[in-house]
């Protein structure tokens, strides 16, 4: 992991307990770059899913979720 991907300061309660602290960027254009859009989707999963025990469980929740913005 490069060192500006960190766990957040506090945790509050939209975040879970693997979340990470999101990357400020100075441009749209590096909004959407691969870590800072990542950390932002990492962090929108709800916990159950985040903390399942195996890689298939983690998957199958992931596929249940309601992929529409």
């Amino acid at each position: 992991m490069p060192p500006y991907v960190t766990p957040p300061t506090w945790l509050t309660r939209h975040l879970h307990p693997l979340a990470f602290r999101q990357i400020p960027t100075p441009s749209n254009y590096l909004k959407c770059s691969l870590y800072p859009a990542t950390i932002i989707l990492w962090n929108s999963l709800p916990a159950n899913i985040v903390q399942a025990p195996t890689l298939n469980q983690f998957r199958q929740g992931v596929a249940k979720l309601d992929h529409s913005f």
